[in-house]
């Protein structure tokens, strides 16, 4: 008798359901983090994103992107004039063996007088740049090399986005070279890429999308 395949499957349900247990565990105290931290600054928290915040969201190509869509933990601020939603958004590309999970945290930002070109903005890649070899262009300026070397940048009306990327707006988002940010109409959101801001770095993220709204609403209101 092999002990060894024995071994094997007596331990391995045992190590996948003890790795399941330890993930929820882990989901849970996360989750009991940011409900304490949205009552210490006055904002609500809900398990998933309102209706409304929802159809923004799909709006953008991140709301889009794979399948098994999951949205959950949403702290939300809302003056009336502006509403700052943070959460938590994952998503699966692929399937079988090949299946990767993807979850990152997110900030979507709501402003009624706020009127943005539709654009995406993201830290441009080795596969971005094969890419543009090939013929898929995105918008660059002749006059701001590294802006155009650092960042993706798209969208439908490339005057309007090119008259709105001011080289004050561009250099201003040099400060922040891992965000990619999704825009149109009166909201927009960012985050980075397939990363998950632990909830002591949620103040932090939230102040970080302050800033990002100031330096889009400038010259941007209705």
């Amino acid at each position: 008798m092999n002990y060894f395949v024995i071994a094997f499957w007596v331990l391995m349900p045992t190590l996948i359901i003890g790795g399941l247990i330890w993930a929820a565990h882990v989901e849970r105290k996360r989750k009991e983090s940011l409900q304490q931290l949205a009552q210490e600054l006055g904002m609500s928290f809900a398990d998933v994103l309102s209706d409304h915040d929802q159809g923004v969201l799909i709006g953008f190509a991140l709301g889009q992107r794979g399948h098994s869509r999951k949205h959950f933990n949403a702290m939300t601020a809302d003056s009336g004039e502006l509403r700052m939603v943070v959460f938590d958004y994952a998503y699966t590309i692929g399937g079988g063996k090949n299946k990767q999970r993807h979850t990152q945290s997110v900030v979507l930002l709501t402003c009624p007088s706020l009127y943005l070109p539709a654009f995406s903005l993201a830290p441009e890649t080795f596969l971005d740049r094969m890419a543009e070899m090939l013929g898929y262009k995105d918008i660059d300026f002749d006059d701001d090399e590294e802006f155009s070397r650092r960042y993706l940048l798209k969208g439908p009306d490339e005057a309007a986005i090119r008259d709105y990327f001011t080289r004050e707006r561009r250099q201003a988002f040099l400060k922040w070279p891992k965000l990619t940010i999704e825009a149109a109409g009166h909201s927009f959101i960012f985050y980075e890429a397939r990363k998950r801001r632990p909830p002591e770095e949620a103040k932090q993220l939230m102040e970080q999308g302050f800033a990002v709204y100031s330096m889009l609403e400038q010259g941007s209101r209705l």
